[in-house]
């Protein structure tokens, strides 16, 4: 299974924990959940029908131990990998755990931050490999590597001291991001843990601080020009793993949703408001990964389980109203389910094109694929173009469809079997970018995209419909697909 590349902290000599969804063994009869995260107990679900997804990947998986550290142990200490060898692998990190206690009990005055994060992510380690049986051990592992983390992050603060952001380097933030980020993680072990024992009230708190860690580690992943971008040391892979941990948190915090103190209708309502918001915000930072690295398939599986659980919330929502006088709010609930669902099969769609072998993406798609839009990606008929498409004007409403290669743009009218010869026909792997844009020029009341091509001389196109959801999965559509095509 592919992962993306490792990054060093500046200041540690060892890895730290790029956390990627990891998929069952097996499948079941449901989009399957990451490997590690144990089903939720049945006293915190809620009083509702669970959606197909509701189990779906929301949680990252620990790297296989075996590839932790190489062959190396921080410090210095090298020792074989295998089954035969851990015994000596877990004294070396026993050795070096007591090495940097030591370390960091006389230093005089703050610590250094290197040592304590290297202490942190030893211990985490340790915890990592702690046998089921000892789950005791495990968590106290776990919350010391929390509380290094802590320090290291405090001791990076106060050498920062007296210091603009401006005189920080980047290897000196990129080692802020290392901190934040394995931090995030260890707290995200903890809340999953507690959330499997059925404490929901602590791992709604730890998911709370795994998510505020995951989006201080992603102060420097911003919208440019051009599209999102990334600085201060921080590359591109990084900022991904950052992302779409930070989304898989958010799902996770969506799943502890306090329903259990639900006593009417309303409460429950309200409840599920929160959890919308919680997705909500988890799509935006799938969303956000897949536009730094649209071949990220992982990124896409998740969007698209996210989507998934949006479509079951609001069709709970609808189911909630029905047979009541809030028709419009049926109404609307009902569509948006179906929008999320639709949603839903293009992303785990764009996942199996961008890895056919992956047999989890097979069997998640086939559960999906009755609400695609065959023989098409996607087909909307709700766009109007705003510039740069000959011999259309503004007030033309126009239908856009894509396949496996192509964007074809007609009137709306138009049979897409039986174009005529003004229908565009836009080849995919021509597409040089495809973004959401905000301008003042164009008409209010819309929500646009622009799509310009590799070639020199055509125009940059503007796209406008009616629905924010609507434009940013077609631009998401439009850039996966044409990653695809090239």
């Amino acid at each position: 299974e592919e992962r993306l590349a490792r990054f060093r902290a500046p200041w540690a000599n060892h890895h730290p924990r790029p956390r990627l969804p990891h998929h069952p063994r097996r499948a079941p009869s449901v989009l399957p959940r990451a490997m590690g995260e144990p089903p939720s107990p049945s006293s915190s679900s809620p009083p509702s029908t669970k959606s197909a997804l509701h189990a779906s990947a929301l949680e990252t998986a620990r790297s296989a131990s075996a590839r932790r550290y190489a062959s190396v142990i921080p410090g210095g200490v090298r020792t074989s990998i295998g089954r035969a060898n851990e015994p000596a692998r877990d004294r070396a990190l026993a050795s070096r755990a007591d090495a940097l206690r030591a370390a960091l009990h006389t230093v005089q005055g703050a610590a250094s931050p290197s040592t304590a994060y290297e202490y942190a992510s030893v211990l985490q380690e340790q915890a990592e490999r702690c046998a089921p049986e000892d789950a005791r051990l495990r968590d106290e592992l776990t919350i010391r590597a929390c509380d290094a983390y802590g320090k290291a992050a405090s001791a990076a603060a106060h050498a920062r001291t007296g210091h603009t952001s401006s005189d920080e380097d980047d290897a000196s933030r990129a080692a802020a991001h290392a901190v934040l980020y394995n931090w995030a993680i260890a707290l995200g072990d903890r809340a999953g843990r507690a959330r499997a024992s059925g404490d929901g009230a602590s791992a709604r708190h730890l998911y709370d601080e795994a998510i505020d860690k995951y989006d201080k580690a992603t102060t420097y992943v911003k919208h440019g020009y051009g599209g999102i971008v990334t600085s201060g040391g921080v590359t591109t892979q990084q900022a991904t793993q950052a992302l779409n941990n930070l989304g898989l948190a958010l799902q996770s915090r969506a799943q502890c949703v306090d329903f259990e103190s639900t006593t009417t209708v309303e409460d429950v309502n309200r409840a599920r408001m929160a959890r919308v918001e919680f997705l909500t915000r988890a799509v935006d930072k799938f969303r956000r990964a897949l536009r730094l690295e649209p071949c990220f398939d992982r990124g896409v599986y998740n969007l698209g389980t996210a989507m998934y659980a949006l479509n079951a919330e609001f069709a709970a929502l609808r189911a909630g109203v029905v047979g009541t006088s809030a028709e419009d709010d049926e109404r609307a609930y009902g569509d948006m389910s179906r929008e999320y669902a639709n949603a839903s099969a293009v992303y785990v769609a764009l996942a199996l094109a961008n890895s056919p072998s992956n047999s989890v993406y097979t069997q998640s798609f086939a559960l999906v694929k009755h609400v695609l839009q065959k023989p098409y990606v996607l087909d909307d008929a709700t766009f109007r173009a705003a510039s740069g498409v000959d011999g259309v004007d503004d007030a033309t409403a126009l239908r856009l469809i894509v396949n496996a290669h192509t964007l074809r743009v007609m009137t709306r009218d138009e049979d897409p079997k039986e174009p005529t010869t003004d229908a565009l026909a836009i080849n995919l792997a021509d597409v040089a970018s495809c973004e959401p844009i905000s301008d003042a020029s164009l008409a209010p009341g819309g929500f646009s995209f622009a799509l310009a091509s590799r070639s020199a001389s055509a125009p940059i196109m503007i796209f406008t419909t009616a629905r924010a959801h609507t434009r940013d999965v077609w631009v998401d559509t439009i850039v996966l697909a044409a990653s695809l095509a090239r």
